[in-house]
Parts: structure tokens; sequence; C-alpha cells
């Protein structure tokens, strides 16, 4: 095959769509044996070429500057071996990410899960959670889920991310609902923990002024979180906010005289001086 380029265009000439290479055998050693000599387009050009029957079962067999091509060709297996194999060596890269979350597609299913070690598939959870530029966070976290991990996952090596991923982890079970899990993840911001107190069992029992700290008045105003939570952040509006955070303060106002919350006259004369909300000051003084 040392004159690939002229077979392959004698083949497109002739109008022949019949795949190159029909078994995964000969595909191995024809990557083997040209790998060094070839091109990377004339490798590309085979491998793109193959026959689904030729994929490659464990892509351990064949150089690793050769896995992208076959993973852009969606020749590698899907098995959790060969997914933790390539993430090492290329990481959860766009190609990867393709293979795994097809376009417009549920991820696909990952085969031979037990086949490598727990510790190993725990790595390679937090690789596939940390893929926020090419898998959605739910397309993550449905990753994650088919590992069937024993042990749990090492939240300081999770990245926050501000596309509510623990949301997604939350609601699959897959993060512990903690003060420390909603601590790691609020050094993102709002973004990374908005629908994620809407889903928490257990916010009620460990939020406190710190975990908010930056976001008080998006989380008062989100209709998303629930009552109980904001009001506990405006019945103890002192430890909340104890500055002078205009956007904070106005959306507790809000929420006391929505909720027939009536403030100490400390509280509203804080509320007059830093919003000068009339509305929310006079309704309050009314009461």
């Amino acid at each position: 095959m040392t004159h690939i380029e002229d077979y392959i265009a004698a083949m497109e000439a002739d109008g022949s769509a019949q795949p190159i290479v029909l078994m995964e055998s000969v595909l191995v050693d024809v990557i083997n044996e040209q790998h060094g000599s070839w091109t990377e387009d004339q490798l590309r050009d085979v491998i793109e070429r193959s026959s689904d029957s030729a994929t490659i079962q464990e892509i351990e067999d064949v150089p690793q500057p050769t896995w992208p091509l076959i993973v852009d060709a969606g020749l590698m297996a899907p098995t959790v071996a060969n997914v933790s194999a390539y993430a090492l060596a290329h990481g959860v890269d766009e190609r990867l990410s393709g293979l795994l979350v097809p376009d417009e597609a549920d991820p696909i299913e990952l085969r031979d899960v037990e086949e490598i070690a727990d510790q190993d598939r725990g790595v390679l959870a937090v690789r596939v959670l940390n893929a926020s530029t090419h898998l959605t966070a739910q397309a993550r976290v449905h990753l994650v889920m088919q590992l069937n991990l024993k042990s749990a996952i090492e939240l300081a090596e999770v990245t926050p991310s501000p596309d509510q991923l623990l949301a997604s982890a939350l609601d699959a079970k897959l993060l512990p609902d903690t003060f420390d899990t909603f601590a790691h993840f609020a050094k993102c911001g709002w973004e990374s923990v908005s629908e994620a107190f809407a889903l928490s069992e257990n916010a009620s029992e460990f939020m406190t002024p710190t975990l908010l700290a930056g976001f008080v008045g998006e989380f008062v105003e989100s209709p998303w979180i629930p009552d109980e939570l904001r009001r506990m952040v405006v019945e103890r509006l002192g430890d909340y906010v104890p500055g002078d955070d205009k956007k904070a303060l106005r959306a507790a106002g809000q929420f006391a005289i929505a909720n027939q919350i009536w403030l100490p006259l400390g509280e509203i004369r804080r509320l007059a001086r830093v919003t000068q909300d009339p509305d929310v000051v006079l309704r309050q003084l009314t009461y």
C-alpha cells in the first residue's frame, strides 16, 4: 500500500463507496505498519474510509498519536478502558466528546465498566465532569453515572462551572448535598449554584451568610429559590447583608413586603438610606 493516495483516488474516480478496510485486525495492522511512514492525511483517509466493522476494540493496540484520528472517525469502541486511556493521553477533547455525545443525541452507553479499577474510574469521572468546554452538564453527569463508582468523587478536583453542573449532580445523587459541596461551587458565583439551591433537601440546615456572600440579592430575587430559604435571609438581614448592598437590601425589602415580614426599625432605616425606595419603606412603616 505504498501508493495509497493513488488507490483512494482511483476508488473515488470509479465512484466506489466501498470501505477500504473491513476488519479490525487489518486496520490495526495497517496503522501499526504505516503510522511512521505515512502522513497524517494518508492515515486519516484510510481510517475514515474503513467500515464500522473495523472498529478498534482496544485502542492501546495502535500507537497513541493515531488515537485522535480513530476517535474522529468513530472507530474506537466506547469501552471505559478505551475512554480512560484516551482521556489520560489527550484529555476529554472535542473528538472524544463527539464520540461520547453525538450531535443532537443522548450520551452513548459505555461498555465494560467493571474492566478497570474503581480508582481509575474515579479519575475518569473527574476528567469528564471537568469537560465543560465540549459537553453539557447533563451529559457529563449522565456519563459519570454509568461508571458505577463505589468511592466518593474527590470534590476538590472538580472544577466549579456556571453551567449548573452542581444542580445536575445533586439531582442524580452524584455529589453530596452538604455545605462543603455548595461552598466549593459557590466560588464560581451565583450561576454555579442557583438551580442547585432549589434542588437541595438540606440547604436550610447548612445555609450561612458566608455561603451566600456576593450574591444575596440574586438569591432573594430568584423565584426558583424556596421561600423558606429566602425568608431565612430576610429574617436575619443584618447577618446576611452586613453592608450597604443596594441590590440585596432592595430584594430583601420587596420579599418582606410580599410575604408580610415586618422588619425592625433599624433595618427599615437602613433600607431607606441605601435603597431610597419609598414604596418598600413606607409599606414597612405602615405596619
